[in-house]
């Protein structure tokens, strides 16, 4: 989709020497518009991106201005009159991003929203969305919207610290630029991205690196529990078997191998069992020091 810059309100007024112009006498407005999708003709606030841009009174010529020359405008460290030649002498070093509003967005709309809509859609996925014939249970659920959410969060925090740090060396040097002082350029476009990425890469690393880990984890304990749990002081011996969920409403009988002596034993699972629900097959289980044998428990799984 491609945006357009239409104009929101007017900041201010005031006559300066036009640099595009060679100098010559003009009235200027400050603008605030908003990158409206191709073909709109309103703009509509606190929707898409807000920018601020200088507009002629002359030929209605406009000038995209950056958020770091505004700022210095609205605090009054410059004046309106030398903005025009401060945004020709700076625009060559800009990138897109230099341009948009960001320093007094609302953090709760803008960051905390969609963060909460994240987290609730991957726990949402999790719980309800069978994957490889398993849902995730509510704490696998919650961590990985948690973790889906921290990522989203720190990429987002970087690209929002990037901007601000660059946004704050912009200042420095124009406010150089504006007594006279001469100083180290502001980071220009390629700098500026690379910079960024790196940043990017770096977390995306870190936390890819955790969420490996943590998957690796879930798999070995899922692996871990398809095994029979057996206890060496009672000699009970806990074992996994699964149903399907088309069976729950009717149950369902099924041939059973006792682990240690290899005998088959049909059981019947009842309708509407649980998940987590244990079944008890006294003295099924493995010798116990005590003598006799312990008891063996089956320990349902549905299957979806």
């Amino acid at each position: 989709m491609r945006f357009r810059a239409v104009r929101l309100r007017t900041l201010g007024r005031f006559s300066a020497g036009d640099p595009w112009q060679g100098q010559r006498p003009t009235e200027f407005s400050i603008e605030e518009y908003v990158m409206m999708p191709q073909g709109a003709t309103t703009a509509v606030n606190s929707q898409y991106c807000h920018r601020a841009g200088l507009r002629s009174e002359t030929d209605g010529a406009q000038y995209m201005m950056p958020e770091s020359l505004l700022e210095l405008w609205r605090r009054g460290q410059i004046p309106a009159e030398r903005l025009p030649v401060l945004t020709q002498t700076i625009t060559p070093r800009l990138t897109q991003e230099d341009f948009n509003l960001v320093l007094h967005q609302d953090l709760v709309k803008l960051v905390l929203v969609p963060l909460a809509a994240v987290f609730a859609v991957v726990v949402g996925i999790g719980l309800f969305v069978p994957i490889e014939g398993h849902t995730m249970s509510a704490p696998a659920a919650i961590a990985t919207g948690f973790g889906f959410a921290v990522l989203i969060g720190a990429i987002q925090w970087i690209v929002r610290q990037s901007g601000r740090t660059r946004r704050a060396e912009q200042m420095q040097w124009l406010l150089n630029a504006n007594s006279g002082a001469v100083g180290a350029p502001p980071e220009g476009r390629t700098k500026g991205r690379v910079k960024m990425f790196a940043q990017m890469f770096a977390v995306l690393l870190g936390v890819s690196a955790i969420g490996i880990g943590g998957a690796w984890w879930w798999f070995e304990a899922r692996g871990k529990s398809n095994e029979p749990e057996v206890s060496a002081t009672t000699g009970e011996i806990v074992m996994p078997v699964e149903m399907l969920a088309n069976q729950i409403p009717e149950g369902v009988s099924m041939l059973v191998m006792v682990p240690t002596t290899g005998e088959q034993v049909t059981v019947r699972i009842p309708p509407r069992t649980p998940e987590g629900t244990r079944l008890h097959l006294a003295g099924k289980g493995s010798p116990s020091p005590k003598g006799g044998r312990g008891d063996l428990y089956l320990k349902v799984h549905i299957h979806y």
